[in-house]
């Protein structure tokens, strides 16, 4: 797809992401901000995806346009990642990614710690996950 279809797709995901109160970060000058915000944007699309996969009504084959419009915007922001990878190889880009997913890991496990249903045991357990994935990051960034 060329730019401007991609940028189309990114606006459009960007659009549906706002409508949904999913937060982005403020977009600040530099190539940092703007690969959280395509990374954010990119799982925010991939759960939107899962939620709308669960469903079982068709309405009128809107939910699976939905669905593949989803799955090509998704493809685009990955496409845009990849590309902007071949101009950024090396550790500097790893580190970046690491530490994202280590801040936002530590996020979720904040945000399911101040709930209070149980779940049946699988908040608590997802919690310990997280926590130690967020360890296993911290070890992968302190390795040189």
């Amino acid at each position: 797809m060329n730019r401007p279809s991609f940028l189309g797709t990114a606006a459009s995901a960007a659009a549906l992401l706002a409508a949904s109160g999913t937060k982005l970060a403020v977009a600040q000058p530099g190539q940092r901000m703007s690969d959280q915000n395509v990374r954010e944007a990119r799982a925010a699309v991939a759960g939107f995806i899962a939620e709308l996969q669960t469903e079982q009504a068709d309405y009128g084959g809107h939910r699976v346009d939905a669905i593949s419009r989803l799955q090509a915007a998704e493809n685009e922001l990955t496409s845009g990642l990849q590309a902007r990878d071949a101009n950024m190889p090396g550790q500097r880009m790893s580190d970046i990614v690491l530490r994202q997913v280590r801040d936002r890991a530590r996020n979720i496990v904040a945000q399911l710690t101040n709930d209070q249903a149980d779940y049946g045991g699988h908040r608590v357990n997802a919690i310990n996950e997280l926590n130690a994935a967020v360890n296993a990051l911290n070890a992968a960034l302190a390795t040189r």
